[in-house]
């Protein structure tokens, strides 16, 4: 029983199935294109050689940070690589002694009255 001012229903399930076709329609082609445009960087980053330049750098770089250095005598300062800094830094902490017990100073603004 549909008035003259209302609109037809097969009208309007028509127009929402169009809509929800159009946008499952928008979501694949965005999806497709995206998945597309990844595969199209992966390859471009794995596959292509790196620059001579960036490579050189990076070179250096890992050279710089995997052997021991002097960078000021003076005062004491070596840099070494980190895989030896973990293990200095593992029998420093087992040798040193390390209190059982915590001493809490101070008053404890949580405690009650």
């Amino acid at each position: 029983m549909s008035g003259d001012g209302d609109p037809r229903s097969t009208t309007t399930i028509l127009a929402g199935l169009i809509s929800v076709i159009l946008l499952l329609t928008l979501v694949l082609f965005a999806v497709v294109l995206f998945l597309h445009t990844q595969a199209y960087e992966d390859q471009r980053k794995l596959y292509e050689p790196k620059y001579q330049e960036l490579a050189d750098l990076q070179a250096a770089q890992r050279d710089q940070i995997s052997r021991t250095r002097v960078i000021d005598a003076a005062a004491g300062v070596y840099a070494i690589p980190i895989d030896d800094a973990i293990v200095l830094y593992a029998r420093r902490q087992k040798s040193a002694s390390t209190p059982t017990t915590v001493e809490q100073t101070g008053d404890d603004p949580n405690a009650p009255e």
